[in-house]
C-alpha cells in the first residue's frame, strides 16, 4: 500500500471513518443492551450480585491487556474527599449592599424545571454509572456518594462495554490529561508546585464555573452550575456577583458594584466570554480524549463527535500512555487547528490511518466482548 494517499481519496477515507464511528448504536443492538440490563434488573436482588460479583472476578482474572489497564486504575475510594454541592457566589461578598441576596431554587420548585431544559446537565460519559469524579477546579479526585457504586451498577456498566474499574479510569485520566507534566519547578521547588499559566488560568475559570448559576432575578438554580448554562450557551447575562469574582480571580483585577453599562463592561463581558469558550474547548477535548481511552465509540454530543476519531489517533501515537497524552495535550492552544494537524498526517502516512483504525477497532472489540460477557452470565446461570 503507497504511503501516500491523495487528497480526494483523504477526504473520502475520512469521512467513511468519522461517519462509522460516530453513528449510534443501531436499534437491534441497543434493544440487545436494554434487554441484557432488564433481565438482569428483574431477577432478586441476591441473585444479581451473585452474577456481578462472578462476572467481575472472572474480568479481573482476564489476560486482555485492554480490561487490566483500565483495572490498574483503581482508587481508595474511601480515601477520597466527598464533594460537596455547588452553591451561587456571595452577593454580600461580591456586591454588598448592591445586590440582593440569592435565593435557591430547587427541582421541585416553579421555575427549575424550565432552567434544567435550557441548560441540559454537562456530563461526560453520561452513560457510564460512577460515584467518583475529577474537580476541574482543584485538580483532584472527588467522591460524589459515601458508597461505592453498587454491583447492580457494575453490571449496567460491562453491559454497556466498560470494564470493572472504569469509572475510576476515567476520573484518573482525566485528571492526567489535566496538568502539564513538563512544568518544572524553580530549585526547591516541586514539579506539582508549579504549573504553566494557562492551567492556572483554567484552575480559575474552573473554579468560578462549579458555583450554580443565577439569574438577573437572583434566583440560583440547585444542581445547576454555571458550567452547564456556559457549555449550552455562550452569550449568557452575566450579574455582578458573578462577572466580579471572575475579574477578580482570572484577572486580578478589581470591580465594584454596580459596574457601569459602559464600554469598559462590555469588554469585561467579552472577556468572559472568551475565556469559557477557551475553557470549553480545553475541558471537552479532554473528555473525549478521556472518554476514547475507555471505549471505541462514547456517548457525546453535538459537534464533539469529530473529536472521536482524532483522540484514537493521538492514543495510537502516544501507545496509549495518559503521561505523553497529557504532554501533547498541552501543547494545543487551538482545537480546530489540532484537528486539521491529525487529519493531514493521517492523509499524508498511511501508517498513522492504520495505526489509529486498529486502535478504533481493538477498542471496539474490546466493548463488544463485554457486553456478550453480560449476556453469557446471565444466559449460562
Amino acid at each position: 500500500m503507497s504511503s501516500t494517499i491523495t487528497n480526494a481519496a483523504f477526504l473520502l477515507v475520512t469521512w467513511i471513518a468519522t461517519a462509522t464511528v460516530d453513528e449510534p448504536a443501531t436499534p437491534r443492538a441497543s434493544q440487545e443492551r436494554k434487554s441484557t440490563i432488564d433481565r438482569y434488573r428483574a431477577l432478586p436482588a441476591v441473585e444479581r450480585s451473585a452474577i456481578s460479583r462472578g462476572l467481575c472476578r472472572r474480568l479481573q482474572r482476564d489476560s486482555d491487556p485492554d480490561v487490566q489497564r483500565i483495572l490498574d486504575y483503581e482508587l481508595r475510594f474511601a480515601e477520597l474527599e466527598l464533594a460537596s454541592p455547588p452553591v451561587p457566589h456571595d452577593a454580600a461578598m461580591w456586591a454588598k449592599g448592591v445586590a440582593p441576596a440569592r435565593r435557591i431554587v430547587r427541582p421541585a420548585d416553579s421555575g427549575w424545571k424550565e432552567a434544567r431544559e435550557r441548560f441540559p446537565e454537562a456530563v461526560a460519559l453520561k452513560d457510564l454509572e460512577r460515584n467518583v469524579d475529577y474537580s476541574w477546579g482543584r485538580g483532584t479526585l472527588v467522591r460524589t456518594a459515601k458508597e461505592r457504586i453498587d454491583d447492580d451498577a457494575i453490571f449496567v456498566n460491562i453491559a454497556r462495554g466498560y470494564a470493572p474499574g472504569s469509572p475510576d479510569a476515567f476520573v484518573s485520566i482525566l485528571q492526567i490529561l489535566d496538568t502539564d507534566p513538563r512544568a518544572k519547578g524553580e530549585s526547591g521547588e516541586s514539579e506539582t508546585e508549579v504549573v504553566d499559566r494557562a492551567l492556572e488560568k483554567r484552575r480559575h475559570v474552573a473554579r468560578w464555573a462549579e458555583h450554580l448559576y443565577a439569574d438577573l432575578d437572583a434566583r440560583a438554580f440547585a444542581d445547576i452550575t454555571l458550567w452547564d448554562a456556559w457549555h449550552a450557551n455562550d452569550h449568557l447575562d452575566v450579574p455582578d456577583v458573578d462577572a466580579i469574582p471572575f475579574a477578580a480571580h482570572v484577572y486580578g483585577e478589581t470591580w465594584k458594584s454596580p459596574i457601569p453599562a459602559n464600554s469598559a463592561r462590555t469588554a469585561l463581558y467579552e472577556r468572559i466570554r472568551k475565556e469559557m469558550k477557551a475553557y470549553r474547548q480545553a475541558r471537552e477535548l479532554r473528555e473525549v480524549a478521556a472518554a476514547t481511552w475507555l471505549t471505541a465509540s462514547p456517548h457525546v454530543e453535538g459537534d464533539l463527535s469529530r473529536l472521536v476519531v482524532r483522540m484514537h489517533q493521538l492514543w495510537a501515537s502516544c501507545e496509549d500512555d495518559p503521561k505523553r497524552m497529557a504532554e501533547r495535550l498541552a501543547d494545543v492552544t487551538d482545537r480546530d487547528a489540532l484537528l486539521a494537524e491529525l487529519d493531514r498526517a493521517a492523509g499524508r502516512d498511511a501508517k498513522v490511518y492504520e495505526q489509529r483504525e486498529e486502535r478504533r477497532r481493538r477498542m471496539a472489540r474490546l466493548s463488544s466482548k463485554l457486553r456478550l460477557m453480560a449476556k453469557d452470565a446471565l444466559d449460562g446461570r
